[in-house]
């Protein structure tokens, strides 16, 4: 017998996915199986729950890294990769969905809470740099930024010409 660390959370789909050891697995005829049997990795890690829904078995290793999730507007969330920018002064922009952020003591706030719009959104991450959890709505637009080939990230104010970049 396990003990019970999983839980499940919605999908959106009137379904569940179960969470445990950091993986996702979906229900099919009362067994659960990891979400990425149905992905190219094929993976055959499976789970029984006993009728009090407590882990029974636990079947199969897994060939690949777990999907990371985090708590979002009451909601778990896929999470994507976010980007560090450096900036002139020698700290980073956090860029997450489009949207930059700032440190602030070790918590990351939206780069528009210090202006007249005065977002509320604010990150935390873990200690390995891993968006754990983002609370606020943004009530503005993102700001934009162009890559450049370099790899470095631009800020671009009015309209935007390629070549200048």
């Amino acid at each position: 017998m396990f003990i019970a660390d999983h839980f499940l959370i919605p999908t959106g789909k009137g379904k569940y996915l179960l969470i445990w050891r950091g993986y996702t697995y979906s229900e099919i005829t009362g067994k659960y199986y990891c979400s990425a049997r149905q992905t190219k990795v094929k993976c055959k890690a499976r789970l029984k729950l006993d009728a009090g829904g407590n882990i029974a078995s636990a079947e199969g290793e897994h060939d690949h890294a777990p999907p990371k999730y985090i708590y979002t507007a009451g909601q778990w969330n896929v999470c994507e990769n976010h980007v560090m920018i450096p900036t002139r002064r020698g700290k980073y922009l956090l860029m997450w969905r489009g949207y930059t952020y700032s440190e602030i003591t070790g918590k990351y706030y939206c780069s528009a809470k210090q202006t007249l719009v005065k977002c509320k959104a604010r990150l935390k991450l873990d200690a390995e740099g891993n968006i754990v959890s983002a609370d606020g709505e943004h009530e503005h637009e993102p700001p934009k930024y162009v890559r450049r080939p370099n790899g470095a990230y631009v800020k671009v104010k009015g309209r935007y010409y390629p070549d200048r970049y």
